[in-house]
This record gives structure tokens, sequence and C-alpha cells, in this order.
């Protein structure tokens, strides 16, 4: 391509000088007009003086600086029609290359594209042999830069070896939680929600905390309830084989509760209700029976 250049480009300019004809006289004469009113006193015997003397002073400025608008005007207009001038070649220029920029954008978004497609099509080639989905692959912008086919595919090795092994790290962390809180007779749930925030260890002795503190708090309702066991008794008289409330005169029976989980046939179960209900035995909260298959 034949590269134009534009030799010698120069403008010829002389600063143009602004000279005031008598300056000296008109100095003098705008100082004298204004001493002439200068300390003048506005008072009720003066105000139309006054009104008179602020007109004559207004009327002066204008008349200054409407002459001072009219020289600035002619000293502007060269270099108006100077920059038109370069600003139509300026346009011009950009008309042209307003094309050619359109054009290296269009190229370059289908190359990123064809770019895009290629390194897809390495990760989908890729990911199988690491046993993870393409899909979990973002491409990096830095894959999109010009760098060679080698290099790519080793740094898109990088980002999935990476993966697998945070995949393998956390599939690691959370079997150790879910142990934790299975030996503990905790939800796992809340805890494996943790990971990420705290490392599995951390985790772990935070279960080892609560577990210690719900075992403290089991323990001390236990205590509570002998407690008043114990009081409740001693309040008791034994007349005959029957124990008396001393406080109400009520006769107490001392009786135990205790919860299961049972499982058997239909008859099996049937049979226990059975023995339930002919024993007098109180029944305080009971499930539905759940239907289950076992080989």
């Amino acid at each position: 391509m034949n590269e134009v250049a534009i030799k010698d480009f120069s403008v010829e300019y002389q600063p143009t000088k602004i000279i005031i004809n008598n300056q000296d006289q008109l100095k003098s004469a705008v100082e004298s007009y204004a001493n002439k009113f200068k300390g003048l006193v506005v008072t009720e015997e003066t105000l139309a003086d006054s009104k008179h003397a602020r007109a004559e002073l207004n009327k002066l400025k204008r008349s200054l600086d409407s002459r001072r608008k009219e020289i600035k005007k002619d000293y502007n207009k060269p270099l108006k029609e100077f920059e038109a001038t370069i600003k139509s070649y300026e346009t011009e220029i950009d008309d042209v290359n307003s094309d050619i920029d359109k054009g290296i954008k269009e190229l370059e978004s289908r190359q990123r594209e064809e770019k895009r497609n290629h390194i897809n099509k390495i990760i989908n080639e890729m990911a199988p042999n690491y046993g993870i989905s393409a899909d979990e692959i973002e491409i990096e912008p830095s894959w999109l830069n010009k760098i060679s086919n080698k290099k790519l595919v080793e740094a898109i090795a990088g980002t999935m070896k990476a993966m697998v092994d945070e995949k393998r790290k956390r599939e690691t962390e959370e079997k150790l939680v879910r142990t934790e809180c299975q030996a503990k007779g905790l939800d796992p749930s809340g805890w494996l929600y943790m990971l990420g925030t705290y490392n599995a260890l951390d985790i772990c002795k935070q279960i080892d905390d609560e577990a210690e503190q719900i075992e403290q708090r089991k323990q001390a309702e236990k205590a509570a309830k002998q407690a008043k066991l114990e009081a409740a008794k001693a309040n008791l008289k034994k007349i005959g084989n029957k124990n008396i409330d001393k406080s109400t005169g009520e006769v107490v029976v001392e009786k135990q509760t205790v919860t299961f989980t049972l499982k058997g046939t239909k008859e099996q179960l049937d049979l226990i209700a059975k023995l339930i209900v002919k024993n007098d035995v109180e029944v305080i909260k009971a499930t539905e029976r759940e239907t289950v298959l076992e080989g």
C-alpha cells in the first residue's frame, strides 16, 4: 500500500496587533468622565441628577463594549475560517477512516468468534479425559489472544486439572464433615454450607463443640427432671400399697415413658397393639404405619 505523506504542511501566521489610536486621549476622557460623577452622594435632592449620571456612565460603557466586540469579531474571523478549512479536511479523513475502522472491527470480531469456536472444540475434546463436563469450563479472556495452539492447550489443561483437584478436595472435605456429623448425630447440611468459608478441620472442631454443648444441655435437662422427680417423691406418703401426695391428698401412681420405633409384619404389630390396650398402657403419641418392602 502506498503511503501518503503530507510534506511541509505549515501555516503562515502573523500575530495581529490591536492598536487603539489616541489611546492616551481616550484614557484621559474616560477618567475625566468618571471623575465627573465620582463621589456623587445620592439624596432626595440629587436623585434625578444621580439617575442621569448612571445613565450617562452606562451609555459610555456600552459604547466601549460595542466597539470591543466589533474588533474581536474581525480579529477572530481568519481563525474561524482556518478552523473550518482544517475541520473539513478532518471530516474527509474521518469518513474514509470510519469505513476502515468498521471493517477492522468486523474482521477482528469474526476472528475472535473463530478462535472461540476453536477453543470450545479443544475443551470438548479434552474434558472427558479429566472426567468433567465441557460446560463447566469458562473461556479465559487470555485464551482469545494470539498465542500458539500448544500454549492454548496447556492453559486449558491447567484449568481443567485445577478444577479436578478442587473437586476432589471438596469431595474429601464433604466426606469428612458428613462422617463427623453422623458420629455426633447432627444434620450435615448446614455444616456443608460452611465449606469454602472454613476448612473441613475447623468445621469438624465446631461440630465437636456443638455436639458437646448439646450433650451438656441434655444432661442439664435430665438432671433438672430428676431433681424435680425426687422432690415430688419426697412429698409422697406411703399408706399401705399406695403413694399419697402430702399436699393434695391425691393417690399418685409411678409410671414410666419410653419411645420405640418398631418394624415387623402387620400381624406382629397388631399383636403388640392389642397387648398395649389389654394392659391399659397409655399411648401418648403415635405415627401412622408405613409399609416397607425388604428382601
